[in-house]
């Protein structure tokens, strides 16, 4: 299916912008392509990690004068903030950094109600996250601080 999207993005020349999500539609997904554990997608993914050399990759492209595309990373606010945190320090040679987006609710609790639900049940997990959460705020705080004083 990917391949198909790619194609016709070429053909009417648009650039094809990409979700990656873990586990959103595990009840209809083919089995197949679902990973047993939680561990197994966690370690096939690696968050941070990919995130930060999937960003490293393009750069490194966009220097070598190699064909790119705008690149753009964006999560849901509160969600794995450190990954954000971490590209912003990811400058360039020109000291540019990359594009990192938040994506945030709005509308009446009416409105949102689903969202939070979902949102609620995809981080039953969140607790045990709350220690590197704090300790990534903490850096960026300092970083902020640091780069303020500097001025």
């Amino acid at each position: 299916m990917l391949n198909q999207h790619l194609a016709e993005a070429e053909k009417d020349g648009f650039t094809l912008g990409l979700k990656l999500v873990r586990g959103a539609y595990i009840l209809s997904d083919n089995r197949s392509l679902i990973h047993d554990t939680k561990q197994e997608t966690g370690d096939a993914y690696n968050n941070r990690a990919s995130v930060i050399t999937a960003q490293r990759m393009h750069q490194q492209r966009v220097n070598a004068g190699f064909p790119t595309v705008p690149v753009a990373f964006g999560q849901l606010h509160g969600m794995s903030d450190e990954v954000s945190f971490s590209l912003l320090q990811e400058k360039d040679e020109a000291q540019t950094l990359p594009d990192v987006f938040k994506c945030s609710i709005w509308g009446s609790m009416g409105d949102c109600v689903g969202y939070l639900l979902r949102r609620a049940v995809e981080n039953r997990g969140a607790v045990l996250r709350t220690s590197d959460e704090i300790s990534a705020l903490r850096k960026e705080v300092g970083r902020r601080l640091r780069a303020f004083i500097s001025i």
